[in-house]
């Protein structure tokens, strides 16, 4: 193996470990844009010749405002203060195609405590909102929260109405799950096993023994080189995401499964913890970590890593060149970068990897790497490279999302970092530097059951798991594919506080249409817009594949194909025309159909008084919708 080399560039603003860096508005950096021969390559997602960002808030050229000083109220014994202020990492966010199977796995196989498990739908008295529809087929986004431990917490999001890449979520998921084959005989190492997260635990056995058969494991080890332990590692895929979940430990029953990392293709140096298992224990131990936690049993799960591919050398500092560029000095104090590690063999960089380490407590005594890897050797699949993926994803982000403009569905997959500088101060540098965000939040503080006099940072348990409960949130793309969610209060330098909405998650904006309701209106989340069944991507399937009892087969999954007189479905809904010549008569052709025959049940797919089809074929032959 060729001995690891660290990059003889300092890591810019590094000072005693620590980054203390000035922004001002002549020293933004502006991250590099995709070239043109990445654009050419990926075209299809590249924005049109001459299109500008949307410019929704603050127009280019207009001065930036200071970063604020605002502290944590004291006494909050969750959040040590040995820092008087400074960013936090608080949750890793996943989109996903498949909420139920994601949440299935994350608490029954994996054993993390779910906090929140939501499913949104059309609001009643919402434009979109049809009586037919409702509890079927208006599901807008289900969004679950696990919790760990010192208050990391894993979040995924299933949505069903927002704007989707020219690759969409389902078919990067399809693609990440295919490749992580980790029981097939002839898996090889890709370059998205190292998109995922990093647990330690105190054992792995009781992992391995839940598991079983039944859940494919990749099984590595290395040693480590300050004590000469054995570090082994388990990896799976959560199921609906593709993405990976790696635990790690320094003991386990029987070691024999455990291989150590190839030197072609798979980077050992990057898979190797910038924490030791001493450090890792020792932390756990501190936040209370059990050995039985829940009813499964399993131990708790201390987060130590976030890691994600790149397609280049040159990117794997680009996460910590982000935040130095949108985060105030004062949130720059629980952040700092590690050299770049550079692996050469015959003259050439096989791997390396940067890190960029985020306090996860205000005591700074730990903090998290956000690892970026550059594997030059991994398996690369045509059309779904890590290279494809950073590039449509920087795209449609800054296309769709522009200043504030709209949300994007690629934008759930990101972190969150808490900050003590406001989201004005971090919207006006990401509108300076054409990052696409989105903001999102209230000024309400009843809505979020806080009070005036307890502080923003003064959590109830009511809103520990709100993902708006420090007021609000701007979503942006980050870099290389992993996207950033700043979360905060205002000061409206930026912002004009009688705009502030929370996010709507059955509008394809996110933006709530029309806006003519109070911030505190608990609908404003739920407020489907007229055209909602244009914008839902999978509208006309119903919220259950449960089989109703007719007497034809569910197909497809789910059981809105056919209806108690036996037809096949051709569509999802009958609500363009069936093939009688009958006009809709409302929303849907589950209301009426051309036949004249009354609706017997709530929907026209249970039994109409002819007998027909109208649920989405009729006996005459057929529905001509979409």
């Amino acid at each position: 193996m060729a001995a690891p080399r660290r990059d003889p560039r300092p890591a810019a603003g590094v000072a005693a470990g620590l980054l203390v860096v000035c922004l001002g508005a002549s020293s933004l950096w502006a991250p590099s844009a995709p070239g043109a021969a990445q654009l050419a390559a990926i075209s299809s997602a590249s924005r049109p010749s001459g299109q500008s960002i949307q410019k929704a808030g603050r127009p280019a050229g207009t001065s930036l405002p200071t970063a604020t000083n605002e502290k944590r109220a004291a006494g909050d014994p969750t959040k040590p203060t040995s820092f008087t202020s400074g960013a936090l990492l608080y949750k890793r966010t996943h989109a996903v195609s498949d909420a139920v199977a994601a949440v299935d796995f994350v608490q029954s196989k994996l054993g993390l405590p779910l906090d929140l498990n939501g499913t949104y739908h059309c609001a009643a008295g919402s434009p979109g909102y049809t009586a037919s529809l409702a509890g079927r087929a208006d599901l807008c986004a289900r969004r679950a929260l696990f919790s760990g431990l010192g208050g990391f917490s894993v979040h995924y999001y299933e949505s069903h109405t927002t704007q989707d890449g020219a690759v969409s979520v389902g078919d990067w998921v399809d693609a990440w799950t295919s490749m992580h084959n980790f029981s097939a005989a002839d898996f090889s190492w890709n370059e998205f096993v190292h998109q995922g997260m990093t647990f330690w635990a105190p054992t792995l056995d009781p992992f391995l023994g839940f598991w079983g058969h039944d859940v494919a494991v990749l099984y590595r080890k290395y040693v480590e080189s300050s004590s000469g332990d054995r570090v082994y590692s388990a990896r799976v895929v959560v199921p609906g995401s593709g993405h990976v979940v790696e635990i790690v430990s320094r003991n386990v029953s029987d070691p024999k499964p455990f291989s150590n990392y190839s030197e072609v293709g798979e980077c050992p140096e990057a898979n190797h913890l910038a924490s030791t298992m001493a450090e890792l224990e020792d932390q756990w131990t501190k936040f209370g970590g059990s050995s039985h936690a829940e009813d499964l049993g399993l131990p708790d799960l201390l987060i130590a890593q976030i890691t994600m591919p790149v397609a280049n050398e040159a990117d794997t500092p680009r996460f910590g060149d982000f935040l130095r560029t949108h985060l105030s000095p004062e949130d720059q104090r629980t952040v700092r970068s590690s050299e770049k590690t550079i692996i050469e063999k015959n003259g050439r960089t096989t791997c390396a990897h940067a890190d960029t380490m985020v306090s996860l407590t205000l005591n700074g005594s730990y903090q998290v790497p956000i690892r970026y890897v550059y594997n030059a050797d991994a398996a690369r699949t045509e059309g779904r490279s890590v290279h494809v993926y950073g590039t449509l994803y920087t795209d449609h982000l800054d296309e769709v999302m522009g200043c504030d403009a709209a949300y994007a569905r690629y934008a759930d997959w990101h972190v969150g970092i808490e900050t003590e500088a406001t989201l004005d101060y971090s919207a006006a540098r990401l509108c300076a530097n054409d990052v696409g965000f989105k903001n999102g939040g209230t000024t309400n503080l009843t809505q979020l059951n806080l009070t005036t006099t307890a502080g923003p940072f003064n959590w109830t348990a009511a809103d520990a798991n709100i993902t708006n409960a420090i007021l609000g949130s701007n979503w942006c793309r980050g870099t290389n594919g992993l996207g950033v969610e700043f979360r905060g209060t205002y000061d409206f330098d930026f912002f004009k506080s009688d705009a502030i909405r929370l996010l709507d998650y059955c509008s394809p904006t996110g933006n709530p249409r029309p806006w003519g309701f109070a911030q505190d209106d608990e609908n404003q989340m739920e407020w489907c817009p007229y055209d909602f069944d244009e914008d839902c991507d999978d509208c006309g399937e119903p919220a259950t594949t449960a089989d109703d009892g007719d007497d034809a087969p569910a197909v497809a999954g789910t059981d809105d194909v056919a209806d108690a007189s036996g037809g096949g479905g051709v569509a999802a809904t009958d609500d363009a025309a069936d093939s009688s010549g009958g006009g809709v008569v409302a929303a849907t052709d589950d209301v009426a159909d051309a036949s004249g025959g009354g609706v017997v049940a709530a929907t026209d797919d249970v039994a109409d008084s002819s007998g027909g089809d109208s649920s989405g074929g009729d006996s005459s032959g057929g529905d001509s919708s979409p």
